[in-house]
């Protein structure tokens, strides 16, 4: 079994089974409710009376609920599905399904006064989701993906401040690193962090033990592999602006509070020795 994304379809594969099938979902739309169920439809891209099949799965077991019956390929088909999703598959499944709660966080949220008056960055996709993101010691973030033999994580960051007019998104890249043997877990590094200004300009503000050519590359290759996005963070820019005006004019504590930490960053001298441990000054490494 096989299972391709695109920006407009999924497609899951059979290997004994010619054509393909469109994986759609669906989730209940009751924030209230607890179900924790994704409804998965699985549907023959081809031929006149396609074939189709349905489950319900509990997205923390990832087991079938209510099994029904069903002829023989199509239990199969069904069981080798939950057997061989990924935790890729499981990771954006469940995001779909969390996504039904995404309204009600934001209604939620309320940020701390100092962070809000101060600007201290936010993570829109921290707040909609049930974890934390990557920003603040979690592991949500906006896209995962591969550049140059490396896996990144990548998350957009906004200043709550309703009097800031920045117009910007802080794109935050953090590197993940497998687990060494031995290592009880993978572990992640932010490398950097770049100003993009909703006129489609953009600036390096900071960036960690990554040469500057290398973060460039980096930074352009996520920009020209997700063309649109600036209008999505146009969206998510005015929603934590609407939360930071909120937040500043209530005084009463908020059911989802969030604090965020506060990154302070020590300018590194240009003849120090560079940080990444080269033996190299600054200048000639990581600063050049």
């Amino acid at each position: 079994m096989k299972i391709e994304h695109t920006d407009d379809i999924t497609q899951v594969r059979f290997a004994d089974h010619g054509v393909p099938f469109e994986l759609t979902t669906a989730v209940c739309d009751n924030p209230d409710c607890d179900c924790r169920e994704i409804y998965l439809r699985l549907r023959e891209l081809d031929g006149k009376d396609p074939l189709a099949f349905e489950l319900t799965v509990n997205v923390d077991s990832w087991e079938e609920q209510r099994v029904p019956h069903r002829e023989a390929r199509i239990s199969r088909w069904a069981s080798e599905f939950l057997e061989k999703l990924s935790k890729e598959d499981k990771r954006l499944l469940y995001l779909f399904y969390d996504d039904k709660f995404a309204k009600k966080r934001l209604q939620e949220c309320a940020l701390n006064r100092a962070d809000v008056l101060n600007g201290a960055l936010v993570s829109y996709a921290g707040i909609i989701s049930e974890d934390k993101s990557f920003y603040d010691g979690g592991t949500i973030c906006i896209s995962r993906f591969e550049h140059e033999g490396t896996e990144y994580a990548m998350d957009a960051l906004y200043c709550p401040n309703p009097d800031c007019r920045c117009h910007e998104a802080c794109l935050l890249f953090i590197r993940l690193i497998p687990a060494r043997p031995g290592q009880a877990a993978a572990t992640s590094r932010e490398c950097l962090r770049a100003i993009l200004k909703f006129d489609g300009s953009w600036r390096i503000q900071e960036r960690w033990n990554i040469p500057l050519l290398e973060a460039q590359r980096l930074l352009n290759a996520w920009l020209e592999g997700h063309p649109g996005m600036i209008e999505r963070f146009k969206e998510e820019y005015r929603a934590i602006k609407a939360i930071g005006r909120r937040s500043l004019q209530s005084s009463s504590p908020s059911p989802r509070s969030i604090q965020h930490r506060v990154v302070q960053t020590k300018k590194i001298g240009r003849n120090a020795p560079c940080s990444c441990g080269s033996g190299k000054k600054y200048k000639n490494c990581c600063g050049a």
